[in-house]
């Protein structure tokens, strides 16, 4: 195998999704200036992407959240929601985020969001996890979403039960299911 038909081979397969604009512009430069990327095409909505991506295996679908004639999250959910091995990773590209909103774009199946305000090797890096099957998150979103997290009512624990020690090692600690003494107990009384 030759090094470029090599290079095809193991080359990030990507659409862009966006409206015409120095934005879209400016990304599919970008997209195009990597080596191991290949842009197969830009869409400017969700349709038009369906038809294009119809004919290729992709590896990556980015698209801008909110564009005229694009409305990410479905156009994003029709990519995600293909459940099976050559399903694309999508990336959401947003001008802000609520904490509701990602958490919908999760549970759509989104592996990857993004802010306008990040820097094009957050792109860059978003695009090749999600490629390799990782998720990822703007710094920003991450943030975001842990705050949330963290606001959130922590439900109190359970004590622990004697029935939830039975099956494993709890002579570690020096009581044993039957409640009498142990090997560990039994030295530290002689």
């Amino acid at each position: 195998m030759s090094l470029i038909t090599k290079a095809r081979v193991m080359a990030v397969q990507i659409l862009l999704i966006a409206e015409p604009s120095m934005v879209r512009d400016g990304v599919r430069a970008l997209l195009e200036s990597v080596d191991d990327f290949v842009l197969w095409g830009v869409a400017t909505d969700g349709s038009e992407a369906m038809r294009a991506a119809a004919d290729v295996r992709l590896d990556v679908v980015v698209i801008q959240v909110r564009s005229p004639g694009v409305d990410g999250l479905p156009t994003a959910e029709s990519f995600a929601g293909q459940r099976d091995d050559d399903a694309p990773g999508v990336v959401l590209v947003a001008d802000a985020a609520s904490t509701g909103e990602v958490i919908r774009a999760a549970r759509l199946g989104i592996a990857g969001y993004l802010l306008k305000g990040d820097d094009t090797r957050t792109l860059v890096a978003a695009i090749r996890a999600v490629a390799a099957g990782h998720a990822w998150l703007s710094p920003t979103v991450a943030r975001q979403l842990l705050d949330h997290c963290r606001a959130m009512p922590v439900a109190p624990a359970r004590p622990i039960q004697r029935t939830d020690l039975a099956g494993g090692n709890a002579a570690w600690c020096g009581w044993s299911p039957t409640d009498g003494p142990t090997r560990r107990s039994q030295s530290s009384s002689s």
